[in-house]
């Protein structure tokens, strides 16, 4: 008799879906192409962390994308120092979290980078190996200029971002949607009419705006792990009605 949780592969294929949904709607909306920057933006927007970059090859081969000066800061102390979470991250193979820079762990962690990074007005930052089997060929970054501690599927997330950054970087993406180029193109991911009339019923029943309705959509589509798209039509098809109760933001917070 099945449990009624969904097994890890369900869990798995639903995160990779609304993370090559974030990744369509980051680049449809802003007419960007399918790069390793649209990924890490995409990425940065979907954690909402302040900004994020990519390095290729051993730190000392530099940013190879920044998305502004200050992530391009933070990557660049971590090398000149020789010490924080990216440089921890890829000696050890696995993602590190520096929620708050300016608390004790932090300080006590990396001494000399701690208070450098506080000099950028970075306050947490998020680091991630970019791996190809064995080998590390990268490092996929965050920062904010806020502390944050992700929760444990946000950081999952962002490990699946990081995935499709290697992808793109080997020329070997796995898990696309069949219909990807349609969303990079057109926005598809945000622009469904489903999604929108979604939005619009929403926001009539909830007496808010179109913006804070999506919101709270995808909002209800994190917390039940499920693509935005399928929120919706249970919406239209009045199979769900969400309430003033439903969170606003589809970050969780810890």
């Amino acid at each position: 008799m099945s449990s009624g949780h969904p097994d890890e592969s369900t869990v798995t294929d639903y995160r990779t879906l609304r993370v090559w949904e974030a990744i369509a709607e980051y680049a449809g909306t802003r007419g960007a192409a399918l790069s390793v920057g649209t990924v890490t933006a995409a990425c940065a927007d979907r954690a909402a962390m302040s900004g994020a970059w990519v390095t290729r090859g051993p730190l000392s081969a530099g940013p190879a994308f920044a998305s502004d000066p200050v992530a391009e800061r933070v990557a660049d102390l971590q090398f000149l120092l020789g010490e924080g979470p990216a440089v921890d991250a890829l000696r050890d193979g696995s993602p590190v979290v520096a929620a708050d820079l300016d608390a004790v762990s932090s300080r006590r962690a990396w001494p000399v980078f701690a208070p450098a990074g506080l000099t950028t007005g970075a306050r947490s930052v998020l680091a991630v190996p970019m791996l190809a089997g064995t080998s590390r060929i990268g490092l996929f970054g965050l920062f904010s200029f806020e502390p944050t501690e992700p929760a444990a599927e946000q950081l999952a997330e962002v490990v699946t971002f990081a995935e499709v950054a290697v992808g793109l970087i080997l020329n070997r993406i796995r898990h696309v949607p069949r219909d990807v180029d349609r969303w990079l193109s057109d926005g598809r991911a945000v622009h469904r009419a489903e999604v929108h009339q979604a939005t619009g019923i929403v926001a009539a029943q909830l007496g808010i705006g179109v913006t804070e309705s999506l919101a709270r959509l995808r909002a209800h589509a994190y917390a039940q792990g499920k693509p935005l798209i399928e929120i919706a039509r249970q919406v239209v098809t009045q199979r769900l009605r969400l309430s003033t109760d439903t969170p606003k933001r589809f970050i969780p917070r810890p």
